[in-house]
């Protein structure tokens, strides 16, 4: 009876200490090497926030801690976000902010001290101590007034490192950055595809102009082709009107909403439309170039977001503007920018085995999983500290998370950690552990090679 009861008890004491209190953001002690700041891309937070609360001991206690004012990104945990709980035994701390995309979160990883440009512009990261905790097991939230400026210790990349533009891979090995050559092999996540979006006004435009050049519409969806907005693009094409664009007259003016030049959607860009890293290599246009103050003069115009929202936002206008965006990115109840095809071939309709019809992908990957849409790019975990790439070490740990069908179901992206497992979309047999979520292709770990499989 005693064994009973001594058995009883120490199982209880189990359940306890998977279930203890949340650490308190306003009191908590977390040592300067459990802190651990992960800067890059913005199209990686979907991932990261799916998986960040399984990479602590408990998941269930773990605090999530968005940033309020003075910080930056406030409230936005797509862009700025804090986890705090146990990791292997020990109070840890981390962060993760994508602020200037996924090239300013490299040269953050390569900074050689907190006074390089990129860390003073990017890197004032949430810290404790935070508010008191708020919420339930499993939910547990917190904010924080209190930024540090920290260097990271994981940059997340939409490209491998030497594949970011040219003024980003120019600035390493210069006085404030490190060379590539500090940085450990970088771990490769999934395959995440791109897209070209416009303004509602300018797909309504699109769709006339593709109905009268006998352009077949999918389901209403109109199509542009690739070498037209490459020379939209392109510093040296000729397309620089809305005319030439839509090959009818139009005499509308026209905007390239792109993103600047540490983004790595667009790097994914140059890559794709302007055989960024090849022997035929274009540059693309820049802000400077056609200014948006000089549209009526030029009758065209190029902006440069920091952020994907500052993309979205030109869009979301009520002129012509095209832009590329990841495809993580779904148009919610008030946008009014829209998808389009590029050379007929569209980021987010497929053929349903379930319907025997073309219908709208819900998760906008089947085109990309399946290599019949090629504008999709392999991401990737970098890290400069050996000890992150263990078996127990977070970059390790992460991309691992990351890359794992079963970990989640996320959007504009497709899974190759099961190689040989795809299989037509099915969509009646739902998105649980490996259905309808991975790759049938990829790049081989290098995106300058052709997608293939």
């Amino acid at each position: 009876m005693k064994l009973k009861l001594i058995a009883a008890s120490v199982a209880a004491l189990g359940c306890a200490s998977a279930f203890a209190a949340p650490l308190n953001p306003a009191t908590a002690a977390v040592a300067p090497a459990n802190y651990i700041y992960i800067a890059g891309a913005s199209a990686q937070s979907q991932a990261l926030n799916a998986v960040a609360k399984s990479l602590f001991d408990v998941p269930a206690d773990v605090v999530q801690i968005t940033a309020a004012a003075p910080c930056g990104d406030a409230a936005n945990i797509q862009k700025h976000v804090g986890y705090l709980g146990v990791r292997g035994g020990v109070n840890t701390l981390i962060v993760y902010r994508n602020n200037g995309g996924s090239g300013a979160g490299l040269l953050q990883l390569l900074a050689k001290t907190t006074s390089a440009p990129q860390i003073v512009t990017s890197g004032s990261v949430i810290n404790l101590p935070g508010s008191a905790v708020a919420g339930a097991a499993g939910a547990y939230t917190a904010t924080s007034t209190n930024c540090a400026v920290k260097l990271p210790a994981i940059a997340l990349q939409d490209v491998r490192p030497a594949e970011h533009t040219d003024s980003v891979v120019a600035l390493a090995g210069t006085a404030n950055y490190d060379s590539l050559s500090v940085l450990r092999p970088t771990i490769k996540t999934g395959l995440q595809g791109f897209g070209i979006a416009v303004s509602n006004s300018l797909y309504t435009a699109l769709i006339a102009a593709n109905t009268a050049q006998g352009i077949p519409l999918v389901n209403g969806q109109p199509s542009v082709r690739k070498a037209d907005y490459a020379s939209l693009a392109s510093s040296t094409g000729s397309i620089k009107s809305a005319a030439d664009f839509l090959m009818n007259g139009d005499g509308s003016a026209i905007e390239v909403a792109r993103r600047v030049d540490t983004s790595g959607t667009q790097a994914s860009s140059n890559l794709f439309l302007l055989q960024a890293h090849t022997s035929g290599q274009q540059s693309p246009l820049t802000a400077a170039d056609l200014p948006l103050a000089d549209i009526a003069l030029n009758n065209m115009a190029v902006t440069e977001g920091a952020a994907t929202g500052d993309v979205k936002t030109r869009l979301n206008t009520t002129g012509y503007v095209v832009g590329i965006m990841s495809l993580e990115n779904v148009p919610g109840a008030s946008d009014t920018w829209k998808w389009v095809r590029i050379d007929g071939v569209s980021p987010t309709q497929h053929f349903d085995l379930a319907t025997g019809t073309v219908v709208t992908d819900p998760y906008q990957r089947q085109a990309h999983a399946d290599g019949s849409y090629a504008f999709a790019y392999e991401s990737y975990v970098a890290y400069r500290d050996p000890a992150l790439g263990t078996t127990t070490g977070l970059a390790a740990v992460l991309a691992g998370r990351m890359a794992s069908t079963s970990a989640s179901n996320l959007t504009g992206y497709c899974y190759q950690d099961l190689p040989g497992t795809w299989n037509e979309w099915d969509s009646s047999l739902g998105y649980v552990g490996n259905v309808n979520k991975q790759c049938r292709v990829g790049h081989a770990g290098n995106n300058l090679n052709p997608l293939y499989y």
